[in-house]
């Protein structure tokens, strides 16, 4: 936001202030936020799906390159547009009443016997 408020050259308190009072300027600001967001998320599936050439160096000369590519922004998509089924699960566990559960811990020796502790 600031840099953006830089580029136009006014404060990010003017911004700020003519979000909330000037309904046109909203929605243009909206309208240039959203393309902003498609661009990052096209820019990420090309990179998971697509990739990237990254030079290859040998002896301190170029060779060649070797294509790219990011499986951490092809999980970060798939979570984000099938949730239900990449989205990460969180397991909570209580008891009655939401109460914590007594978790009671044994060491067990590779022969089955019991530790003491």
């Amino acid at each position: 936001m600031r840099r953006a408020a830089q580029a136009a050259r006014v404060s990010p308190f003017a911004h700020y202030r003519r979000l909330e009072r000037d309904p046109s300027y909203k929605l243009a600001f909206d309208q240039a936020w959203n393309d902003g967001c498609q661009r990052l998320e096209d820019e990420a599936t090309r990179r998971a799906v697509e990739g990237w050439d990254e030079p290859v160096y040998q002896g301190g000369q170029r060779v060649g390159t070797k294509r790219k590519f990011s499986d951490r922004l092809l999980i970060a998509r798939l979570e984000a547009e099938m949730p239900g089924k990449y989205g990460r699960q969180v397991l909570e566990h209580s008891g009655p009443g939401g109460e914590p559960i007594a978790v009671t811990v044994r060491f067990v020796k590779p022969d089955g016997s019991q530790l003491p502790g």
